[in-house]
């Protein structure tokens, strides 16, 4: 941990909304690192829960800076801990996820490798559910060796799977941050932002811990399948010309498909939509979404 008066070479911001019982653990997964050169900045961002015996447990820890915001959404909240960061890289932690003991060593041993450069790092995590391990193999696009717009964008799309995985050159924040504008995929629009500007460098190795609940699986609501149709679109719109097709059509088959499930009457809607997807890319026709619509149609048609 940092305690002298020279910039610490991370910044670890952390976010939290209401939940209390959950932020002690991805505190003591930052402070438990075997690289100690950081500063932790935590934003409550406007918690209706009591947080106090949490705020007295860091009362006198001066590496740790605590503010309580209004509730504004994670994008403002990740917005204001990155404004009052001095370290030279960045890092952002959820206060439901977790840090492994070696975390900032591999991005610092991997940043001083490439000579310390204005990039995006990031490296692997393991997923849990509800506490079980998810076995997944999941295999990092490599890309060309060049630093191009289009593979930096591949890295970004295949390669980045939890934002608490990533290392942010400070000076790049201070042209790009998180957009207040979209509630779902705002952590991907900065990335490609980045990506577009600067070099992606992934590492081949699993350091953090991305929890996962049911409530951000499976689990679809008229607010959510709404916001993340929102988000493709504003994707295609903005990034059409670096995001594959493959990726933007296989984000509204699948709001398509929500958006059938969650209201019988707008399974035409979504169709429309998979039309759209279809516009797109072609080979969407032989994707899972399309089978599970039309499956899906076939049992309402039987139901009637």
């Amino acid at each position: 941990m940092q305690n002298n008066k020279k910039s610490p070479f991370f910044s670890v911001v952390i976010t939290t909304y209401n939940r209390p019982h959950l932020l002690p653990h991805a505190l003591k997964s930052v402070i438990d690192q075997t690289f100690e050169d950081y500063e932790i900045i935590i934003i409550n961002d406007g918690s209706s829960h009591d947080y106090s015996e949490f705020e007295k447990s860091i009362a006198n820890r001066q590496f740790i800076r605590y503010y309580k915001t209004e509730n504004q959404g994670r994008s403002q909240a990740r917005n204001f801990g990155i404004a009052k960061a001095s370290g030279d890289y960045i890092c952002l932690l959820d206060d439901d996820d977790q840090y492994e003991l070696i975390h900032l060593e591999t991005l610092h041993y991997e940043i001083i490798s490439y000579h310390s450069p204005v990039a995006l790092f990031h490296t692997k995590p393991k997923r849990v559910l509800n506490g079980i391990p998810i076995v997944k193999k999941h295999e990092f696009i490599q890309g060309t060796s060049d630093n191009s717009t289009k593979n930096n964008v591949l890295k970004v799309i295949y390669n980045i799977e939890a934002i608490h995985s990533t290392a942010i050159h400070n000076s790049i924040f201070k042209e790009e941050r998180f957009s207040d504008y979209l509630t779902h995929g705002e952590d991907t629009d900065l990335f490609v932002r980045i990506a577009i500007k600067y070099p992606i460098i992934s590492i081949n190795k699993v350091t953090v811990i991305y929890n996962l609940h049911d409530n951000n699986t499976s689990t679809w609501s008229n607010e959510s399948a709404l916001s993340y149709y929102i988000t493709s679109l504003y994707f295609y719109n903005k990034y059409k010309d670096v995001l594959p097709y493959s990726y933007i059509s296989t984000r509204i088959a699948k709001f398509a498909l929500a958006l059938a499930e969650l209201n019988k009457t707008q399974t035409k809607l979504a169709f429309k939509y998979i039309l759209t997807c279809i516009r797109f890319r072609p080979k969407i026709l032989c994707s899972t979404y399309i089978y599970k619509l039309t499956l899906h149609v076939i049992l309402l048609i039987l139901k009637k």
